[in-house]
């Protein structure tokens, strides 16, 4: 307990100017309490009264704030003579944080009355009354953590204070551990039972003496050192041979053992060495014993390895990553062409077995002295091969195979299990056999074209020569033929003995059979007439030991009058002037004439086009007779006559092209030479003649119904009479279709033709520049373009140039649009490119002048 303050204050009474009370107050200091940094302090207040003054009256107060908190209030109702106390407060006062606490307290009086002898108000004031100051933390001015070795730290510090105990972390302060150490304001102490290689968050805490409070540092990474270890590997795949550079890892100088074995670290050690020099990156250099490595590797060419660093019985560091050795690559077996044999068979042929017939022979391979290896490796197999054939292998162990081929090198290629190879090549006398071979001119002919006896006819070639300096003279062997109704299952070979050998003439290399008589099953009658046959000929040459030559043909010339079969299946195909197919067709050879009219229940039908291209080149105006192969296999059958009407009917199918050259024509496909054909046709323009000719086609998928019906709608509706009905603005009916765009008044039964739609897109698409507008049935693109013409107001009978279209390079014009100063398209009117001049054909209207033409065309 210790009084930290006095004082005291000598006031007046009240309306009396005379000296009458004295205060006095005292800050008394208890207790400290250090682990709670907080002292309890009394103060307290005291009056008398002096002179003979005194009171007795209740009213006046005395009160004592603390750093501005009033901590108590006093009811003071006498005061006299004797020094009594009028107002007290105890309590604790809590310190900075530091320890210390500076207070500030007031006393006050207060006589709250107007009464005579009371004292007038009164303050004593207490300033920066200082308590004890109590001790608080220790500072760490230092900590410092330095590795030790691989499983251990030196930790050290200071401090401002004198500590007496200490504890260490080395997980960011989750975990601590107690040290009891010399009392001081320093310490160094190890931390063991680490380990290697491993990071670690340290951290210290001390605890001062005095006032037995705790500080911590802050934390210090620091990571243990390693095991010594192979830090970088200089060739990740050492040749045998070379030299290996390995930087080391071992800071601390330990006694390592350095080590590289295969495939892991207890596989066959292929070096061991030592090492005590210290650094973090010591190089190391050493070359592995090559006949080590080779024989660690007898069936491969190289090999995975690992280099690890031992470091006593404590620790063994071993490589990660993909590390290898191998073979130089020239390290090849010992084989020679003494050390194997050839024998080939067909000996017959060749008296020879040194001597071998091409792609026929086959020759046996025998190893007589086995191959040796080099470098410790094994001998794994030996190739064989001849020629451009097959390569066949004898395995290590066995001592023979047999190959074919051609040509004169016969190659044996040994490998050692390392895939390295040593070839070697023995030159045999080859004989460049050709297999014997039929041509694709056999044939066979009946008898007058329809009767049994049949004559079969073929050539080919053979292999006309010996088989060697001491071989036989190649000849022909046998020539049979089988007969068969199905191709499918075949007779016995005929005839029985030589005959159609012997019937055969040779020519050096070439042989033929001329109308040699076969005949079926046997039979003096030959070949059964209406039924299908099939004949296969075998011949065969080289005493029938090598090639046989093999074709077949079928007992049909294309005169039978009609041939029917019927298949497995029920159905039957019919055949005129030769055989029926097999895809359920009328088939029929040679021209096909009709006297009168074909009708057929259904529409005759054929695969293809509306729209077609016909050729028609050249420039003979009379009677054309062709037929044309178009896609998808479909044959257009088309018949070309002169036109008798002199020209003068509307063509609205319009040709045109060069002179000379192809044409390609299009057409709606529904025009009629006259009221009585009801053909579909499409027209062309040929050459300089001004006749058109008129096609007639089989075309398109729906078909073509050649037949008229009876009792229908007639399909010629072109007519000027009323007949079916004139339609109006409300009715169906029989319309007229008119090219007149400008029409003043309705009239019922007419209506604008479709042409005038491609009119009106004409004139709102004109352009002199070419645009792409839609690709023709070639598949070409066609373009168009608007030109102006340059004519004269003149009526012309041939081809007259109306503009130039040089560089176009204009193919076919596909249509065209002649436009007149009205705004009047006309049609009707053959144009054509020639010489890079655009020409018109037969005149122009007589109504001129026609100012430009819209020109469709395609390019070349």
């Amino acid at each position: 307990m210790a009084t930290l303050w006095t004082g005291s204050l000598t006031t007046k009474a009240q309306d009396y100017n005379v000296d009458a009370y004295v205060f006095d107050a005292e800050i008394i200091e208890n207790s400290v309490d250090n682990a709670n940094n907080k002292s309890n302090v009394t103060v307290n207040m005291y009056a008398k009264g002096i002179a003979g003054y005194n009171y007795s009256i209740s009213g006046p107060t005395a009160y004592i704030n603390i750093d501005g908190d009033r901590k108590v209030t006093s009811n003071v109702t006498y005061i006299n003579s004797t020094r009594r106390l009028i107002s007290t407060w105890t309590g604790d006062i809590i310190h900075n944080d530091d320890g210390t606490k500076t207070i500030r307290v007031t006393f006050n009086y207060s006589p709250n009355s107007g009464a005579s002898y009371l004292p007038q108000s009164s303050k004593l004031t207490a300033d920066a009354v200082a308590l004890t100051s109590i001790p608080r933390y220790a500072t760490i001015n230092s900590f410092t953590v330095a590795q030790r070795d691989e499983t251990s730290f030196t930790f050290s510090f200071t401090a401002n204070a004198i500590c007496d105990y200490i504890w260490y972390s080395t997980n960011n302060g989750n975990n601590w551990t107690g040290l009891d150490i010399t009392d001081g304001t320093s310490a160094t102490f190890n931390v063991t039972g680490l380990s290697a290689n491993t990071s670690y968050n340290c951290k210290l805490r001390v605890r001062r003496k005095d006032s037995q409070l705790n500080t911590d540092s802050s934390v210090v990474a620091k990571s243990t050192y390693d095991y010594p270890k192979v830090a970088y590997v200089g060739s990740s795949e050492l040749t045998i041979g070379n030299e290996q550079t390995l930087t080391i890892y071992n800071p601390l100088g330990r006694n390592i053992t350095i080590k590289m074995n295969k495939t892991n670290v207890s596989g066959t050690q292929l070096y061991s060495g030592t090492s005590s020099t210290a650094g973090q990156s010591v190089l190391f250099k050493f070359t592995p014993n090559a006949t080590t490595m080779y024989n660690s590797i007898p069936n491969d060419a190289s090999a995975s390895c690992v280099y690890s660093v031992v470091y006593s019985n404590i620790s063994t560091k071993t490589t990660t990553g993909n590390y290898t050795y191998k073979i130089k690559g020239n390290e090849y077996p010992t084989f020679a062409d003494a050390n194997w044999s050839y024998s080939a068979n067909l000996t017959s042929l060749t008296n020879d077995n040194q001597v071998a017939i091409d792609n026929q022979s086959t020759i046996t391979v025998t190893i007589d002295n086995v191959a040796t290896s080099s470098y410790g490796a094994n001998i794994d197999k030996y190739a064989i091969k001849w020629g451009t054939g097959e390569t066949k292998y004898i395995q290590a162990g066995s001592t023979s195979t047999t190959v074919t081929g051609n040509g004169n090198s016969l190659i044996v290629t040994v490998y050692d299990k390392r895939g390295l190879p040593k070839e070697t090549i023995k030159t045999i006398n080859n004989i460049s056999y050709i297999n014997i071979s039929i041509n694709n001119d056999i044939n066979t002919e009946r008898t007058n074209g329809v009767e049994a006896g049949t004559k079969l006819n073929l050539s080919g070639t053979f292999y006309n020569a010996k088989f060697g300096t001491n071989g036989v003279q190649n000849t022909l062997y046998s020539a049979k033929y089988y007969v068969s109704t199905n191709g499918t299952t075949w007779s016995s070979a005929y005839p029985s003995g030589d005959a159609m050998k012997n019937a055969i003439t040779v020519n050096g290399n070439n042989f033929a059979l001329d109308d040699f008589d076969i005949h079926a099953n046997g039979s003096s009658g030959g070949f059964t007439i209406g039924t299908r046959y099939y004949v296969k000929v075998e011949i065969k040459d080289a005493q029938g030991l090598l090639s046989m030559a093999t074709a077949t043909t079928t007992v049909t010339d294309g005169k039978i009058g009609r041939d029917v079969y019927q298949d497995s299946n029920g159905d039957y195909h019919t055949g005129i002037n030769g055989l029926a197919d097999s895809n359920y067709n009328e088939k029929v050879y040679g021209d096909f004439n009709a006297t009168n009219d074909i009708n057929a229940s259904n529409h005759l039908k054929e695969k293809g086009y509306q729209i077609t291209q016909i050729d028609i080149t050249g420039t003979s105006t009379s009677l054309l007779n062709r037929t044309k192969d178009l896609a998808n296999n479909s044959i257009y059958q088309a018949v070309w006559f002169s036109r008798t009407d002199g020209g003068t009917s509307n063509i609205i199918d319009k040709p045109t092209g060069n002179t000379n050259t192809g044409f390609i024509c299009y057409a709606n496909c529904n025009r009629w030479v006259s009221t009585s054909d009801w053909r579909y046709i499409l027209t062309a323009y040929a050459g300089t003649s001004s006749d058109v000719y008129v096609a007639v086609v089989t075309q398109g998928s729906t078909g073509i119904d050649w037949k008229r019906p009876t009792n229908k709608v007639p399909t010629n509706h072109a007519s000027s009479a009323t007949t079916y009905g004139v339609g109006t603005g409300s009715n169906y009916g029989h319309c007229k279709t008119i090219n007149n765009l400008t029409t003043s008044s309705y009239s019922d039964g007419n209506a604008l033709s479709a042409y005038q739609g491609y009119v009106l897109n004409q004139k709102f698409n004109y352009s002199t520049t070419e645009k792409e507008i839609g690709t023709w049935i070639d598949g070409s693109t066609v373009y168009a373009r608007t030109i102006s013409l340059n004519f004269v107001d003149t009526i012309s009978q041939s081809w007259t140039t109306v503009a130039s279209v040089s560089g176009w390079n204009i193919k076919y014009i596909v249509d065209s649009v002649l436009l007149a100063n009205t705004g009047i398209a006309w049609t009707g009117y053959f144009l054509r490119v020639n010489n890079n001049n655009l020409q018109v054909w037969n005149g122009m209207p007589s109504n001129w002048p026609v100012q430009w033409v819209v020109l469709y065309y395609t390019k070349n």
